[in-house]
């Protein structure tokens, strides 16, 4: 059975509350048209009938719950490279907001995604600002898919959204190695320098091609 109840919001204009309430199941959503509101009762109210409790479950939690959780029960279980995703993911919130998780869709992702394309961003407070490139958006999106695999899982979404957006695609650059002379010159550059520690990482680096992170 859907109520629908017309009311001011905070800032005098005039919204819909509807709530939806059948076979023990409760949702509620907030609209600025009628005809909207009267659309996701009908549907919210087939949802019930034909048993789609999963489609539910995406109206009653939020991206914010969602993403709190996975940061919660998830992050910890990462390598401490991987912890990283909890900026991505707050990142994501910032930019799409705390709404229900039915309406995390893949056009709202790809939105998202440009914003975070197109927007340059401090790695410290006082620091020069960034333009971060598609490669790294995609780290970006490589945290949120995760995250919503996880809302799968648990049941509170049908599908990943992101199923249904493409990554960036990246440049493969140009991989250039250094000659026997530079070598041989960095290395004695390192030793110059007095630093034990900066020599065995630059000796590892060029023995292994190992990331930053991997050498220490």
């Amino acid at each position: 059975m859907a109520s629908i109840e017309k009311r001011q919001n905070v800032a005098g204009e005039t919204v819909y509350r509807v709530k939806v309430r059948a076979k023990g199941v409760s949702v509620t959503d907030t609209f600025y048209r009628l005809s909207d509101a009267k659309g996701w009762a009908r549907e919210q109210e087939t949802n019930i009938e034909r048993g789609r409790f999963t489609a539910m479950e995406a109206d009653r939690h939020t991206f914010s719950e969602l993403i709190e959780r996975y940061i919660a029960e998830v992050v910890p279980t990462k390598k401490d490279w991987a912890k990283q995703q909890v900026t991505h993911l707050r990142a994501w919130l910032a930019i799409i907001g705390n709404v229900k998780l039915s309406r995390v869709t893949p056009d709202a992702i790809d939105r998202a995604r440009k914003v975070l394309l197109n927007t340059p961003y401090k790695r410290a407070d006082t620091g020069p600002e960034y333009q971060r490139s598609p490669a790294v958006v995609n780290r970006y999106y490589a945290a949120l898919q995760h995250c919503m695999g996880k809302a799968c899982d648990w049941g509170w979404i049908e599908r990943n959204p992101l199923d249904r957006v493409d990554k960036f695609s990246e440049s493969r650059g140009r991989v250039r190695f250094l000659s026997p002379n530079e070598r041989d010159r960095l290395l004695k550059a390192c030793k110059d320098i007095g630093n034990p520690a900066l020599t065995l990482l630059v000796f590892l680096a060029l023995c292994t091609g190992a990331r930053d992170m991997e050498l220490r």
